[in-house]
């Protein structure tokens, strides 16, 4: 058999041969999709599809990442000269280091996988420029594992590895130049000019935010509360791809495993440790300890800089290392409340504090306040509001991080089919007002197919693309259906919206330790699992679903799911700041 490790048709054999497909997601070639011949091809089953094995491979990827995170700590130290613990380094390229630990387990599994189960004998291999795969930071890193070419990389790197079957490289200039769009910083000089030669008429920041999800009265409120004045910071800086592939090598290489997988892990570090961790952090050191930033604030405050913005990163490390500033994480997504995601307690482990909607997951880390992104926000229904608003959640093609999403092709046609099971049983005078809402993949997930494939099945169905949330345009319907466990539903929830919860159990779980909250939801028809009965519902509810969601059962319901994920608070601010006064005077 003949092994296709990617969406490529120059890796299809189109003779006599039977093709075995590594993944559902090499179907993304139109033309393979039309070759693929039923009776003699294959399609290999996702490895994580079995929710058991990903259980038991979760504990293992987990003492990988401590492993490699102790190893990097000496080899970076040693080359950088510097002499940061573990948990500053932790701080700066943790959540860099979960994802390559576990994008290659994943297909590390896959390929070992297909390798059991099926008589593969051969497979073609597209041979790359390797040094093109070393990213200058790491969004750039996370948009470049997204793309086809690292995918086949990565599994032709495995290949070799494993050395099972013959393979043969191959020529192909159409794939190689396929690139993926990578987003370059955008600084703003005139930010770091100002900050720098007006800092000695600055007073010191106490209080330092950047990327906050709280309305901008309260972080102006913040501002003057703690520092007296208001100031914009800049923490944009451009990302240069600048490489010195032999000092790489002969640093990086150093690293050994402690078993196959963790000598294949060692072996592609020195490809893909961004640039912003190896030849980019003198300069970001540097830059950090400049008075065109803040020095020695108390607290720095933010709900996604620490994500993808590696200078932010290398900054919070610093003041927290030199000056002992607090940092402080706002919880900005639900993942809490699946039952797998990569990742789910790195923000309560890298912060000293980690502000929730609700829940406490991290006993003295946690701290369960209130809806951040919508605090005191009302929704009032309009009178004339008709129709239904559906929500439709971006997916990627190839397997993204391990969690309870719509994480490749085969969970995207599973996720579409629910939706398109509801739309097809909304009774027709309703689909006339109804719209899908798209939410569009951005600079971290440009993926089309999705939408598209989605489209297809619902040719006649309106599908909008709007920037604003779904609780800000619900007002015009009278019924929201959210697709997915996440923010969308815990927002409507929270703002008292009528909302139906239509989820795939097989692709995205709730977390077990809240099944009874989550039972009761079903109890209630909040929460549906079948298109077709959920469609059933909305219809006999539509002309008065407010009946339905003021009724006294219902709205118990709702309170109390809110008073575990989507917390009120009387008065916010003045429980924010209590918090913060807490954090900021508890050492003094």
């Amino acid at each position: 058999m003949n092994l296709v490790t990617s969406d490529n048709f120059k890796l299809f054999e189109k003779k006599n041969k039977k093709n075995i497909l590594i993944g559902s997601w090499c179907l993304l070639n139109d033309q393979i999709k039309e070759s693929f011949n039923k009776g003699n091809d294959v399609i290999a089953k996702y490895h994580w599809d079995d929710k058991k094995k990903l259980s038991l491979d979760i504990p293992y990827i987990e003492k990988v990442y401590k492993y490699f995170l102790d190893q990097l700590t000496k080899n970076l130290n040693s080359f950088h000269k510097t002499d940061y613990d573990q948990n500053i380094w932790q701080i700066m390229l943790g959540m860099w280091l979960k994802i390559y630990v576990s994008f290659l387990f994943d297909r590390w599994e896959q390929t070992d996988y297909v390798f059991k189960n099926f008589p593969i004998s051969e497979a073609k291999l597209v041979k790359f420029d390797e040094e093109r795969f070393i990213t200058s930071s790491q969004l750039n890193f996370w948009i470049s594992i997204h793309h086809t070419n690292w995918n086949h990389w990565i599994f032709s790197k495995i290949i070799e590895n494993k050395k099972k079957i013959n393979f043969s490289y191959i020529e192909d200039f159409v794939q190689l130049k396929k690139k993926p769009s990578f987003e370059i910083g955008k600084e703003k000089n005139y930010l770091d000019l100002f900050n720098k030669y007006f800092s000695k008429f600055i007073p010191k920041q106490n209080l330092v935010i950047s990327s906050l999800y709280l309305p901008k009265l309260y972080k102006l409120k913040l501002l003057l509360r703690y520092n007296k004045f208001i100031i914009k910071n800049n923490f944009e800086k451009k990302d240069i791809k600048k490489v010195d592939i032999n000092l790489r090598k002969n640093t990086l290489n150093n690293i050994k495993g402690f078993d196959d997988f963790t000598n294949f892990v060692s072996s592609l570090l020195y490809l893909n440790l961004p640039c912003s961790f190896f030849e980019n952090f003198k300069s970001f050191n540097t830059q950090a300890k400049d008075k065109s930033v803040p020095q020695n604030p108390k607290m720095i405050l933010t709900s996604t800089e620490y994500l993808f913005n590696d200078f932010f990163k290398i900054y919070c490390a610093y003041q927290k290392r030199q000056y002992g500033s607090k940092i402080i994480f706002f919880q900005h997504g639900s993942y809490f409340n699946l039952e797998y995601a990569l990742g789910d307690d790195f923000e309560a482990e890298i912060s000293d504090k980690f502000l929730t909607y609700g829940l406490s997951t991290v006993p003295n880390k946690t701290i369960p306040l209130f809806m951040f992104n919508i605090v005191n926000e009302k929704v009032k229904k309009e009178q004339t509001s008709k129709g239904i608003i559906v929500s439709h959640f971006f997916s990627m093609s190839f397997p993204s991080e391990y969690n309870s999403l719509p994480r490749y092709y085969s969970d995207t046609i599973s996720y579409n089919n629910i939706i398109f099971n509801f739309v097809n049983n909304i009774n027709k005078t309703i689909l006339l007002n109804t719209h899908i809402k798209v939410k569009s993949g951005n600079i971290y997930h440009k993926n089309d197919f999705p939408i598209n494939s989605l489209k297809k099945l619902l040719p006649k169905i309106n599908f909008i693309k709007n920037k604003k949330s779904i609780w800000e345009i619900s007002k015009k319907y009278k019924i929201v259906v959210e697709t997915l466990n996440g923010t969308g539903f815990l927002e409507a929830m929270h703002l008292n919206i009528p909302v139906v919860l239509l989820i795939n159990p097989k692709i995205n779980q709730y977390n077990l330790k809240h099944k009874d909250y989550y039972d009761q939801l079903r109890n209630v028809n909040i929460l549906h699992e079948d298109g077709k009965k959920a469609a059933e519902f909305v219809n006999s509810v539509y002309e008065n679903p407010q009946k339905w969601w003021n009724d006294k059962k219902t709205q118990e319901v709702r309170n109390f799911f809110c008073s575990k994920f989507a917390c009120y608070k009387k008065n916010p601010y003045l429980e924010l700041t209590n918090v913060l006064d807490k954090i900021l005077y508890q050492n003094q």
